[in-house]
This record gives C-alpha cells, structure tokens and sequence, in this order.
C-alpha cells in the first residue's frame, strides 16, 4: 500500500451525542496511481470490512520475511497484526543502523544501495504514529 490509515475516535460515547461519528472507524488503504490516491480497501481482506477503535499503528517486519506487516493498536481491544502474505520472492536485507557517538539510532543517515544496474538511497527516519514506533531497522 502507498497509504494506510488507522482511525477510531477518542471520545467512546460520541454515539450517544451525535449520529454523524462513529466511535469505530474501518482500515483504509490507497494506491497512488500517479495521479491521484485510489482507495482499494474493498480488494485488500475482510479485515477491511470490520471496524476498529484505532489508536496507533506501526510497521515493521514482524516475521523476518522481507517485507512489511503492520500492528495496530485499539483502544480497550487487543493490537491487531496484518501480516503481509503477498508472497516475497526479492531478495531483501534488513539494516539496523548504529551510531557510536550521539543519535544512537543513526537518524538522518543517508543508506544507499545499487542493484541490478539501479541507484537508490533512504533517509533514515524515525518516528511513527500515536503511541506507535516503527520497526528501527530498514528493509531494503
């Protein structure tokens, strides 16, 4: 996915004093097709069906396969973790990237990398989303 978004609202009686907001909210998911961002949450599982009180998100490899899953927090429910199965077959390198004399998460840091004839470079970031931190290595 290009975007993923995770929503659920603070207040767990706004129900009881509007009917235009809903306390659970569904998982989005957009493809950026260029142009614009297309939502494909209807094609992405039945998980994208149901509602969640979202609280925070965070990626990260959680199986060692190369590629990103995704663990979502709820607010009075158990995290939610949507493993990516869409079948990697690249080979892949997770960096976990140390400095030895300040910013010891090496934040800022610049990876590059060439592969089949093809330059591509990483800022190193840091960060997540409300009570959520990503996975601190990078998945190349």
């Amino acid at each position: 996915p290009d975007l993923f978004l995770v929503n659920g609202h603070p207040d767990d009686f706004i129900e009881m004093r509007t009917t235009r907001v809903k306390y659970k909210e569904p998982l989005l998911m957009f493809e950026n097709t260029g142009r614009a961002f297309k939502n494909v949450s209807a094609q992405s599982g039945a998980v994208f069906s149901k509602e969640f009180s979202g609280r925070g998100m965070a990626t990260g490899d959680f199986d060692n396969d190369g590629d990103l899953d995704v663990l979502i927090s709820n607010n009075g429910e158990a995290p939610l973790l949507l493993r990516n199965e869409g079948g990697n077959k690249n080979n892949w390198i997770g960096l976990q990237l140390v400095a030895t004399k300040s910013n010891p998460a090496a934040v800022g840091t610049v990876i590059t990398w060439q592969a089949g004839g093809v330059k591509r470079s990483r800022l190193k970031t840091a960060g997540g989303s409300y009570l959520s931190s990503h996975d601190p290595r990078e998945i190349l």
